[in-house]
């Protein structure tokens, strides 16, 4: 389908956003001119220019553009008729200059909520789970290297402690199994099963704590490690990690305290910003909750 012929723009080079013109963009000069010769020079231009077209398939097109210029001659060559439209002129460019101010401080403030996500979560993500995992890793091999012995002897101690207690737990449920099997095929009680599950709970319960607490003190045998020795705390790959992560973690930490003051111009820092836009989002959720 054929576009719709537009004369403002293929004869005047204004764009769709600008139509309709004002009668200083009209005539091709600055906004607010006043200078008589100026704009009397200007309109003969454009007349000239667009009856150029009036024998054209567009002939009624230029007519009425040759009526606009005329009119814009008019009103600007006479004092008073042009202060009063610099006037209504004005109001509408204020007007339409703080609506875009307004756009863009809402773009600027979306896009500065997202990044202060992004970085939060990145942040989190770095400190909960690949850092920990890194300290692991790392404590891991200083126990199996048996290095650090008199400088980490308290957390060689707990550690020692944890494994203890959890062999501890182990002939006693040797034991039960043992009995279990024992009394396997006479018959038991409602009670006396609900007493094996118990028992059954309380052994994979502890054996779960045990789990969590080793990998635990594991890992804060390589916090302190590092911490002791930094790079000479393990071997490069393992170390080297550690660090690596430490120094992205202050960076985070850097770019997230920058993005929690308050720009100039604006109302919000992207720190409050991203909090109120995740209220936001989770206002229809916590409604549809309450109210089903």
């Amino acid at each position: 389908m054929e576009e719709p012929f537009d004369p403002y723009y293929k004869w005047l080079g204004i764009p769709p956003h600008e139509q309709p013109p004002n009668h200083y963009r009209l005539l091709g000069i600055n906004a607010f001119e006043s200078d008589p010769d100026v704009i009397s020079a200007a309109a003969d231009r454009q007349m000239g220019h667009i009856r150029t077209y009036q024998t054209g398939p567009h002939a009624g097109a230029s007519q009425r553009i040759l009526n606009e210029v005329a009119a814009a001659r008019v009103c600007l060559l006479d004092a008073g008729s042009r202060s009063a439209y610099n006037h209504e002129l004005r109001a509408k460019f204020s007007a339409e200059g703080g609506a875009i101010q307004a756009g863009n401080l809402l773009a600027e403030n979306l896009r500065g909520a997202t990044r202060y996500a992004i970085l939060e979560l990145e942040r989190l993500w770095v400190l909960r789970l690949r850092l920990p995992a890194a300290y692991l890793a790392l404590g891991r091999d200083v126990v199996r290297e048996g290095r650090f012995l008199e400088e980490l002897s308290g957390q060689y101690a707990r550690l020692d402690e944890i494994v203890r207690r959890h062999r501890s737990l182990r002939p006693a449920a040797g034991g039960d199994r043992a009995k279990t099997e024992s009394t396997a095929g006479q018959g038991t009680s409602y009670w006396g099963l609900m007493h094996d599950s118990v028992r059954t709970v309380r052994l994979w319960f502890g054996i779960a704590v045990f789990h969590y607490r080793h990998r635990a003190a594991l890992r804060g045998m390589g916090r302190a490690a590092y911490a002791a020795h930094q790079a000479e705390s393990g071997p490069e790959h393992l170390a080297g990690q550690v660090q690596t992560l430490k120094a992205r973690l202050d960076q985070l930490q850097t770019s997230l305290e920058r993005l929690s003051t308050v720009p100039e111009g604006h109302y919000l820092s992207p720190q409050r910003a991203a909090w109120l836009l995740l209220a936001i989002l989770l206002l229809p959720v916590l409604l549809l909750l309450w109210l089903f």
